[in-house]
């Protein structure tokens, strides 16, 4: 469980902790990229980096880190993840998919081709790909690392929206990249574990972590 310590408590609802009432694990998520009501044919989306204690992987971010991203590993694993943080296994079969354990019927799981759809009860729809994928006007942009794909740019049309640098001990995501409004976010990992977030506030305020 990491210990949080900053000066940064009045950036109003950029973190978020809990501890999970049902496994007693804790979670929290950073919020950090937001569609901006000038861009009009983009649709609604919100980036947040979230920490999962059950998840061992590092894709960059740091161990047990991850965005909220949805994919599915139509391997041997068959595990689908949601943009909401929810995971499902998917039994696949000639008829179809079936999100096992799925109590509340709040989203669809359809094989498209040879792509994935995810139909939300909200009329939202992803579209899971292995290559980058159109979503109205707006393209997520994703990049290779040890086989493990990673988010790297979002655009809409020719105009940047968020861009993610990687490299060993740094991650330098931007908002609003090449631009006169460019405010970058910085994470620093040591030892495959997030240890800081800068803030892109004057005074460089920020959030560090504690294994």
């Amino acid at each position: 469980m990491p210990r949080i310590h900053s000066q940064a408590y009045n950036f109003e609802g950029f973190v978020q902790r809990e501890v999970d009432p049902g496994t007693s694990q804790y979670t929290c998520s950073i919020s950090l990229y937001k569609t901006p009501a000038s861009v009009r044919n983009c649709p609604a989306f919100n980036l947040t980096l979230s920490y999962n204690p059950l998840n061992n992987k590092d894709i960059g971010l740091g161990e047990g880190w991850a965005l909220n991203l949805p994919s599915y590993e139509h391997g041997k694993s068959g595990t689908l993840l949601l943009s909401s943080g929810e995971y499902y296994k998917v039994e696949e079969t000639p008829n179809g998919l079936t999100a096992k354990d799925q109590k509340l019927k709040n989203f669809h799981f359809k094989k498209r081709g040879s792509d994935y759809q995810v139909t939300y009860k909200t009329g939202q729809i992803e579209i899971l790909s292995n290559r980058g994928k159109a979503s109205d006007s707006a393209v997520l942009t994703k990049t290779n690392s040890d086989n493990q794909p990673r988010l790297s740019k979002i655009q809409e049309d020719s105009q940047g929206l968020l861009e993610i640098t990687y490299s060993e001990h740094e991650v330098r995501i931007a908002r609003a990249p090449n631009t006169s409004e460019e405010t970058p976010f910085i994470l620093t990992r040591r030892n495959d574990r997030l240890v800081e977030v800068l803030l892109p506030t004057e005074d460089k305020l920020s959030w560090k972590f504690e294994f």
